[in-house]
């Protein structure tokens, strides 16, 4: 009998794309690789539809279906959890210059469970420490506030208390622990998981991270389909080597080149998504809105456990004038880059002095002498370049503590002081350069220049 094609088998809204893609490859509009991604995605679906048990599966856009336990299922439909679906996981990015990065904690923390689960699969760890890490793994998130780390500053000053210690808080008071233990699993040792002791490693250092590369550089379309595709093959080449020596998590010297890239990924993502001026300018305006908000008591410490979207328009409807300008508007888009300079035009002076915050504070007051609080900001890039501290496995069984330090250069790290008043556009710029001029290796006449996505283009 002839084989029956399994794309056949299709509905047939489906047949109907795989036909239109055939068509479109004949004739040399797509590649080749487009008609056998369509076709097993495709069936991927099909697949997910027809199992009897597919309430177990979550369908993410990075890793396809995501399979949950019985007591993974019970802990996703807590309130608790599902609170991270209205929770962005790149804070202010969305605001403007990378208008896809939308995507959730919630989308993220069932990603990390995923590269979890491969990653105690290939260690091949008891099934029970399996199931404590991937349930830390999916609860990693639980205590991160709207906004993320965005508001953490605020959560240590209000409450005391570190993000540590409000994850077990929040799970204690929703009774994720007592469900935790009903399903016969230590919470304890889970906590100590998700805080990265011991095999937590496996998730601080490996499944989160790997994660959230992957699927920041998908959502904000910041690279191309080249450097994914490179990210994805380095990052499971990083999954391979991984091992555990003497109850430590190392990663074997076969595996070097690939950390060394793992550890460049992290940076470079830094420096064009995560601290992007358009990213930086809608921090500084949540910062400032938490801020007044607080001080006219028109939100709580409460509030921060909300969604992002609840907490905004409350600042909103409070009167702030920058969380309405975060709710309706666009920084990149309203504000206009009033002056601009990157690292590398710094002296010495000048690239010890302008991270600091009594830097920006000054440049802030003496700008506020000359126009309105709201309608300028200022963005100083931090230093983001974070190195990667692993240990490697060497051939002859030694163990060997690595760093992993990439740096990006400094003309990703800028200066912006931007400006919404076109008619003060000029005289912020003029401001901002007679005070920078003292950390400038040339005293040259001000210009204001244009902010360009050639500057944060990935290499």
């Amino acid at each position: 009998m002839p084989r029956t094609r399994r794309w056949r088998r299709l509905p047939e809204i489906d047949k109907l794309m795989i036909k239109r893609i055939k068509e479109r490859v004949k004739q040399g509009e797509l590649p080749q690789r487009s008609l056998s991604d369509a076709i097993h995605s495709g069936q991927a679906m099909r697949t997910f539809l027809d199992q009897e048990d597919y309430g177990q599966y979550e369908f993410l856009t990075v890793h396809g279906l995501v399979k949950l336990t019985p007591v993974e299922q019970r802990l996703a439909a807590t309130p608790l959890f599902n609170r991270l679906n209205y929770v962005k996981q790149l804070e202010t990015v969305s605001g403007g210059f990378y208008p896809g990065a939308t995507h959730s904690r919630l989308a993220h923390s069932l990603g990390t469970l995923h590269v979890a689960s491969r990653i105690v699969k290939r260690l091949k760890l008891p099934p029970k420490q399996q199931q404590e890490i991937r349930i830390a793994a999916l609860l990693h998130d639980v205590g991160h506030t709207a906004f993320g780390h965005a508001l953490e500053p605020f959560v240590k000053k209000e409450l005391g208390v570190d993000h540590e210690q409000v994850i077990d808080q929040r799970l204690r008071s929703e009774g994720v622990d007592k469900l935790i233990a009903q399903s016969g699993y230590d919470y304890d040792r889970i906590l100590a998981h998700i805080h990265g002791e011991g095999l937590g490693e496996i998730i601080t250092d490996f499944a989160d991270r790997i994660d959230y590369l992957q699927r920041d550089l998908h959502h904000s379309g910041a690279g191309n389909q080249k450097l994914a595709r490179e990210m994805k093959a380095n990052l499971n080449k990083v999954i391979s080597g991984l091992a555990v020596k003497d109850g430590q998590l190392c990663v074997r010297e076969e595996a070097k080149e690939a950390l060394e890239r793992y550890a460049k990924y992290r940076n470079v993502l830094s420096a064009t998504v995560y601290f992007h001026p358009a990213s930086m300018m809608g921090r500084d305006l949540l910062r400032r809105a938490v801020e007044k908000s607080l001080k006219q008591k028109a939100i709580s410490a409460e509030d921060f456990f909300t969604e992002d979207e609840t907490l905004l328009r409350k600042m909103e409807k409070a009167g702030i004038p920058e969380a309405h300008a975060l709710f309706w508007h666009s920084p990149w888009l309203s504000f206009d880059p009033a002056f601009q300079t990157s690292f590398t035009a710094l002296n010495e002076r000048g690239k010890r002095t302008v991270q600091t915050t009594a830097f920006k504070k000054l440049l802030e007051r003496k700008l506020a002498r000359r126009l309105p609080r709201e309608d300028f900001i200022v963005a100083v890039t931090p230093n983001f370049e974070k190195p990667l501290k692993v240990r490697v496995l060497k051939r002859d069984g030694t163990i060997e503590p690595t760093v992993f330090a990439p740096k990006v250069g400094e003309s990703r790290k800028i200066v912006l002081v931007a400006c919404r008043n076109p008619q003060k556009l000029e005289d912020a710029g003029q401001v901002t350069h007679r005070i920078m001029q003292p950390y400038l290796k040339e005293k040259g006449a001000y210009r204001r220049p244009e902010t360009s996505k050639a500057l944060f283009r990935l290499p």
